[in-house]
């Protein structure tokens, strides 16, 4: 049972155990109260918990009395209050029920397995290949697969994952899935849990009167619904439908042109009234982060970035409340997403305010937070809006130009806008920074080391460590060998460009500059791993498992050489691009140097395995066994940073997790794992 407080989840689906503590019954013991359940409210409408599991210890004895604990006496004292906590532990646990917003259960899933609405094909969608949800269809909880007309396979994505998909979800199919329908088409759509029927409407068949209803209904919802932040569309729908289960049943016009003539707006995914200001819960997010990083500054800065934000707010407020016609978010023009024409002019002020202090790196920040790719690239966008209707030029907008264009897959672009803000300024920081940055990504260390030094703040001894082995030192006289261990003279060879190290210790490098690279750019992610692996308890080890997690089973890996490739050396690349299917295996340690080399073998396929990583070599231990993520390098291996160490009981457990899945280990399979070897190590098993 979804809640109904939480906007960020959607009915029909949830992340529950299938029992929860002392509330928990048998599956077939929970399966049949949540059947009886539902039945009871079909036929009674929507019902407080209270009376639900009076209902159901009225109409199902036998049923309410072996939930309630005690079937020789149901009516013993504290019998009801047990049976309305089971009640409610069943009822949260099924897909099948909704908290509406007075507190009453509805049984929503039937109402949206029956449900039709309707939505009209735009011809980005066409070409695209797809459906976006928001706002028509999101209400289905359409699961990530599904099957479509005619038996194809349909999925549901996002922008991160598809490129052909809209930021908040499409749904995708096969090349041409889409042809049958011309642009303009009305298609009715539903989703009976398994499979997905779409369906042209003839418009003069709909019933006015049934969308007049359907109308008031979402306006007397919508009076209803807390006023402390916006709602999500889905939410309103479902919890529509949940006190109107007549909405919907039948096909009416699409849901964006009701909620228009219900005197709502849609932004993005979330829903107001049209008669006045109100703020998206990402606005608010933004602003109280932005109030966390002026902490301390003073009085000029504050003002600056607040107006520099509600300036790009009212941006995305134009953006996201426009045409719904017009193509995806993504692919709107200048003058689509601003409402404005691009050659309108810019107060001097906001270029001044831009450009203030640290606020552009302050917006860069906030704009990361929630769905930061999709943000960085709109504040990118904005910026690039900015500056060519501002009267004068600024290092700033240059910068945050530069950040949407990284984030859009563009790093040359990226460079350029940065050239250009120090052309401005000189030594503008963020600018100097973030060359720095897509510097080490062509692996020049000492050109990155010179911009930060320019950067007039001190170089952190981390950032001079990890820089280090490809710098040359001070003292290396021309005549000398080249630092770089070629056996040729330092003039001779690197003296003029990057020190060229073995590419074994450059894909060292480039992992580490991967996984900053992932935590910065997947925040959300990351904080989900953390939570998995407990990172407050386990330290290092448990981070370094949240790092092979959103490298490999999360795309981070993948999504760094997308965004990154263009300026990694190709011998670099081509390695990287290898280690993106690699598994993880169960090693046994065969030697561990002190010359930072682990000799291994894979203990399901015998293969031998020669690990040149220092870091490993430093924790592994002769006769060992590892659960871990090698990844090749020139006929050696590095690996991914985690490295679980197996106790000797535990052995078949790892070999058989791996051969189920292929080494190809989700975070929970680690977790699973790993609780079991604390188990059995407190039973002294």
């Amino acid at each position: 049972m979804d809640d109904g407080n939480d906007a960020n989840q959607t009915a029909g689906r949830h992340d529950g155990p299938e029992t929860t503590g002392a509330g928990a019954t048998g599956a077939d013991t929970s399966d049949a109260v949540a059947a009886a359940l539902e039945a009871l409210l079909l036929e009674r409408g929507p019902l407080p918990i209270e009376e639900l599991a009076a209902a159901l210890a009225d109409t199902h004895p036998e049923l309410a009395a072996g939930l309630a604990g005690d079937p020789a006496a149901p009516a013993a004292a504290g019998a009801a209050e047990a049976l309305v906590a089971r009640v409610t532990a069943v009822a949260q646990q099924s897909d099948a029920f909704w908290r509406l917003p007075d507190e009453r259960i509805a049984p929503v899933l039937h109402h949206l397995r029956r449900a039709t609405f309707t939505h009209r094909l735009t011809a980005s969608e066409h070409r695209r290949g797809a459906i976006d949800l928001e706002p028509d269809i999101v209400a289905l909880a359409i699961g990530r697969t599904a099957t479509g007309p005619d038996g194809i396979a349909l999925r549901t994505a996002g922008a991160d994952d598809d490129p052909r998909a809209d930021e908040h979800g499409s749904l995708l199919g096969p090349d041409g899935w889409l042809d049958a329908h011309p642009v303009g088409t009305l298609l009715a759509v539903r989703y009976d849990g398994e499979h997905v029927t779409i369906e042209a409407v003839d418009e003069a068949r709909l019933d006015p009167g049934q969308a007049d209803a359907v109308t008031a209904a979402l306006r007397d919802t919508y009076a209803l619904l807390p006023t402390a932040r916006a709602p999500e569309v889905h939410r309103l729908v479902v919890d529509t439908m949940g006190l109107h289960p007549s909405c919907f049943a039948t096909p009416v016009a699409p849901l964006r042109e009701l909620l228009a003539d219900a005197g709502l707006r849609r932004r993005g995914p979330w829903v107001g009234p049209v008669s006045r200001a109100w703020s998206t819960p990402a606005e608010q997010a933004r602003r109280n982060r932005l109030e966390e990083v002026l902490t301390g500054a003073d009085a000029c800065c504050q003002q600056a970035a607040r107006h520099a934000l509600d300036a790009w707010h009212a941006w995305l407020e134009r953006l996201e409340g426009g045409d719904d016609t017009e193509p995806a978010g993504e692919e709107r023009t200048a003058e689509q997403s601003t409402g404005e024409p691009t050659g309108g002019s810019v107060d001097g002020r906001l270029v001044d305010d831009i450009d203030h202090g640290g606020i552009a790196a302050a917006l860069a920040e906030v704009a990361t937070m929630g769905r930061p790719l999709i943000s960085v690239r709109r504040l990118g966008r904005w910026a690039g809006e900015v500056a060519a209707a501002a009267p004068h030029d600024a290092a700033a907008l240059h910068y945050l130009q530069a950040l949407g264009a990284d984030a859009e897959a563009d790093p040359q672009r990226a460079e350029a806008e940065l050239r250009a803000g120090l052309a401005v300024d000189a030594d503008h920081p963020a600018c100097l920074g973030f060359l720095a940055e897509l510097t080490q990504d062509r692996g020049d260390a000492q050109g990155s080391l010179s911009l930060l030094q320019r950067t007039g703040r001190p170089v952190t001894a981390e950032a001079l460590a990890e820089l280090a082995p490809f710098t040359v030192p001070r003292n290396v006289g021309r005549n000398e060998p080249c630092p770089c261990g070629s056996g040729r003279k330092f003039k001779a060879c690197c003296a003029r460009g990057p020190v060229t190290r073995p590419l074994v210790v450059r894909m060292r490098w480039l992992r580490t500059r991967a996984m900053r690279h992932a935590v910065r750019n997947d925040p959300l992610t990351v904080n989900s791993l953390r939570h998995v692996f407990d990172v407050s308890n386990g330290g290092a080890d448990a981070f370094a498992n949240v790092l092979d997690m959103l490298l490999f089973a999360s795309n981070g890996l993948r999504r760094y050489l997308d965004a990154r490739g263009a300026l990694l050396p190709a011998d670099e690349l081509e390695c990287a691009r290898s280690w993106l299917d690699q598994p993880m295996r169960l090693l046994v340690v065969d030697h561990a140097g002190t010359d930072g080399v682990v000799e291994a073998t894979d203990a399901r396929g015998g293969t031998a395995l020669t690990i040149d990583d220092p870091a490993a070599a430093a924790t592994a231990e002769a006769g060992g066994l590892v659960l871990a993520r090698p990844l090749p390098v020139q006929g050696a291996w590095i690996l991914s940073g985690t490295m679980i160490h197996v106790p000797a009981n535990g052995r078949d457990a790892a070999l058989e997790l791996v051969e189920e899945h292929d080494g190809h280990l989700r975070p929970f399979h680690l977790l699973h794992l790993m609780v079991d070897f604390q188990v059995a190590a407190l039973r002294g098993i």
